[in-house]
């Protein structure tokens, strides 16, 4: 295990406490006990009179919100806080329970989610309350599929599928049912939960590092939520084929859930656990591939809920929670209740969204006519070999340029390029690219994304524009064609810096641009197109260094300190060689316009 660890927190002996005055600090319902680190509704002094049974709960610190977030109405009474991944001694146990019952009235129902630790050590502070003339139960919890099967005596893990016991619990609570009986209804329940997790990395523990070592190009399958290793080490996939060997443990024919899925009528609710670290572009992908491959196994999704309910500090992960239903279980959990976990104020039911894509009346494709448009009236065929030249450039340069954008940007400059400059290769084999500069504008737009496709369509726009203004002015006395093209260039330099601020020494593309314009504006119109081209090619590859020394005044370059701006900009050089690019097909057209 390595040792490397990074957290915000202060002293680790004090960040159990400090954690839980955070939790509380948010909700005007809750109160800490100091002495136990223990979490409480504010009004158990009236609550306790009214509800019979009184349900606490607990583990170690690490899992938020389980197990404070979980305190509330319609759930838990109290919950008691260990040290990071270990079970609270059984002292905090007993004084809370000493604090929210009154020994005369309440019983008290310890919901313990399976691991030794918490076993012995609730057993234990059950064992005291007894003594000291409580009426208190435990109800042990564990629902990891992962291990089923395998003849292990502590029997199955407890994970996020606990999230479910707490609201059952806390349901039937709420309905006035005493402690055998809540307990005889999650003895029933719980064999219908079953959880499987998987990781892309390992837990990282304040003052420990890593639980395990992980590949780059590996994740855990039925790992605990301790960091555990799990049962299975898989090479990194796409999530369609990750969430179907999920399924496979959760819901197919070796699951502990399989026959009570049928018995059910396959009636099930779900429960997507974000493990800490996972983003929720990732969760909802897992999200939308489980559903789909849920229903084509003609499962019934009742009920959808996704959060972070059980954690390991910051692991990428996710587990899935399946539970098979019936009508009784659907009423429990949609009975209102409130907490910082899980909030259901009013009896609204977590259903699927069964109405997810707007269905709209598609329009014809309609074929552009591009040329009639902006259509060069000379050089055609010269222009797209140089759009096709510029195209492979861009492509042989994809890593340099990607590289580049590592040291400042996100280091896809080279491979967002590359991909709008594939396309437009095939829209070239197909012979349906043509001399327009509006094409190659809506290709940007439709191809590219992002920044870098709102610029290179503007720029394109721009020239388009300049081309239609500028077409019919052509007269080799007193407008030729280096007007023509300088004119195409400062129109679009003008058009980019209006609507992105950019201005030439501000370290962008514009410079290479600008660098091109100059050469053009100075330029003896008596020189061959090659030579212009080449000189060209020189100027804007000059523009393009010249970024190294610059300070940044826009991008994500401008947020960065200066002492790690060593590079020149990506998108200048991505100019300067496409720029050579085109200077390298009128060489091959051999002064032919």
């Amino acid at each position: 295990m390595t040792t490397t660890t990074k957290h915000l927190i202060n002293a680790i002996e004090n960040s159990v406490y400090e954690n839980l005055l955070g939790l509380v600090s948010t909700n005007h319902s809750l109160q800490v006990i100091p002495e136990c680190n223990s979490v409480i509704r504010k009004d158990f002094l009236t609550y306790r009179q009214k509800s019979n049974v009184l349900l606490i709960s607990g583990g170690g610190s690490g899992h938020e919100p389980m197990f404070a977030g979980f305190v509330g109405s319609g759930l838990l009474t109290g919950a008691v806080a260990g040290n990071i991944f270990a079970s609270p001694p059984p002292r905090r146990t007993l004084r809370l329970i000493e604090t929210i019952a009154d020994k005369s009235v309440n019983e008290i129902l310890i919901i313990i989610a399976n691991y030794t630790g918490d076993r012995l050590n609730f057993g234990l502070a059950r064992e005291h309350a007894i003594l000291n003339g409580y009426n208190v139960d435990v109800f042990i919890f564990g629902e990891d599929v992962a291990f089923y099967g395998e003849g292990k005596s502590a029997g199955r893990r407890g994970l996020a599928g606990i999230t479910f016991v707490h609201k059952l619990a806390g349901a039937l609570a709420e309905e006035g049912n005493n402690m055998k009986q809540i307990k005889e209804a999650l003895n029933n329940y719980s064999p219908l939960i079953g959880t499987i997790s998987i990781s892309l990395n390992s837990c990282n523990i304040p003052g420990l590092g890593n639980s395990f070592d992980l590949a780059f190009d590996e994740i855990e399958l039925g790992l605990g939520v301790h960091g555990e290793a799990g049962v299975e080490r898989m090479k990194l996939s796409s999530a369609r084929d990750v969430v179907s060997v999920m399924l496979q443990h959760l819901v197919g024919k070796t699951s502990p859930l399989f026959e009570s899925i049928k018995k059910y009528n396959n009636r099930i609710v779900i429960l997507f656990n974000n493990t800490g670290g996972l983003s929720m572009f990732e969760l909802n992908i897992i999200i939308n591939e489980t559903i789909t491959q849920l229903e084509a196994l003609d499962l019934q999704i009742e009920r959808l809920y996704f959060g972070s309910f059980m954690t390991s500090f910051g692991m990428s992960g996710v587990s899935i929670t399946a539970m098979t239903v019936d009508n009784k279980m659907l009423h429990l959990l949609d009975r209102p209740s409130s907490s910082s976990a899980w909030n259901q104020l009013v009896n609204t039911p977590k259903i699927l969204n069964r109405s997810t894509i707007l269905k709209t009346q598609r329009q014809s494709s309609q074929v552009i006519d591009f040329e009639s448009i902006d259509g060069l009236k000379f050089g055609k065929q010269l222009f797209l070999k140089c759009i096709e030249l510029s195209c492979k450039a861009l492509i042989s340069h994809e890593k340099y340029l990607n590289e580049l954008d590592t040291q400042l940007g996100d280091g896809d400059c080279g491979s967002t390029l590359s991909t709008t400059a594939k396309h437009l290769l095939q829209l070239i084999s197909n012979n349906e690219l043509k001399p327009s500069f509006i094409q190659l504008s809506q290709l940007c737009e439709n191809n590219m994304g992002g920044t870098s496709g709102a610029i290179y369509s503007l720029m394109f726009t721009a020239a388009s524009q300049a081309v239609r203004a500028n077409n019919d002015r052509i007269d080799e006395k007193t407008y030729d064609y280096l007007d023509f093209w300088r004119d195409v260039i400062k129109y679009s330099l003008d058009t980019i810096t209006r609507y992105s601020s950019a201005k030439p020494g501000d370290r962008s593309m514009l410079d290479s641009l600008y660098s091109v314009y100059q050469v053009l504006d100075s330029c003896d119109h008596n020189l061959t197109y090659n030579q212009i081209a080449n000189l060209v090619s020189k100027g804007a590859k000059s523009g393009a260094e010249s970024t190294a020394a610059m300070k940044a005044s826009v991008g994500r370059a401008s947020y960065v300190n200066l002492d790690k701006v060593t590079k020149p900009d990506p998108g200048a050089i991505a100019v300067s060689i496409w720029i050579n690019a085109i200077a390298q097909a009128f060489n091959e057209f051999d002064n032919k316009v």
